[in-house]
């Protein structure tokens, strides 16, 4: 989320990551990251700030470094998303980025595969799916408890799967060397 993107705020995802792993599935996330590189079009500073805009570099590394690490820990993928034109124009920005491809590719080139965290996140989707909550656009009441609890997750700094329910009750194996397992969105099993 945009908010969580500064500094010193903790990062997790929701996204089932590891089941996509299971399934053969890439994922790539979107950096739409502002920058002190402009402010342009129907972009505004106030706006910009609250979306975590990079007011300097020394935020900029800390920002790209966080959402970047977390994909190149999840082995996962990232593209830089320059909505407005010109968010990474500034030459250091530029460079910082090459820096961080260059990190990835040297993961990438080391990681044998052996590593896997000891805690899992489990939603069950369906039963997410199931419920019946006032609002039948969004289901808010079930967003915010799991936007919680991944913020909660992510702020103990302990590195954690995510995984959809269905593929865990089809093979409850892949939860094999968990210490901590968090359910979430079970209304219905």
């Amino acid at each position: 989320s945009y908010e969580m993107r500064t500094p010193a705020m903790p990062i997790g995802t929701k996204m089932p990551i590891a089941s996509f792993h299971e399934h053969g599935k890439l994922f790539l996330n979107e950096f739409d990251l502002r920058t002190y590189g402009g402010v342009h079009g129907i972009e505004t500073e106030l706006r910009v700030l609250g979306l975590s805009q990079a007011t300097d570099f020394p935020m900029w590394e800390t920002i790209n470094r966080k959402v970047s690490g977390e994909m190149i820990a999840k082995r996962m993928g990232w593209w830089y998303l320059d909505m407005s034109g010109g968010w990474f124009d500034p030459p250091e920005i530029a460079r910082d980025i090459a820096s961080v491809a260059d990190t990835k590719r040297a993961v990438d080139r080391a990681d044998d595969g052996g590593w896997r965290p000891s805690a899992a996140l489990v939603i069950d989707e369906d039963g997410v799916l199931l419920r019946n909550t006032p609002n039948q656009y969004y289901n808010i009441d079930e967003q915010m408890a799991l936007d919680a609890q991944v913020d909660f997750l992510a702020e103990s700094g302990v590195p954690y799967d995510t995984w959809l329910m269905a593929d865990v009750v089809r093979n409850p194996q892949l939860l094999k060397g968990c210490r901590t397992v968090v359910f979430s969105t079970l209304y219905s099993i």
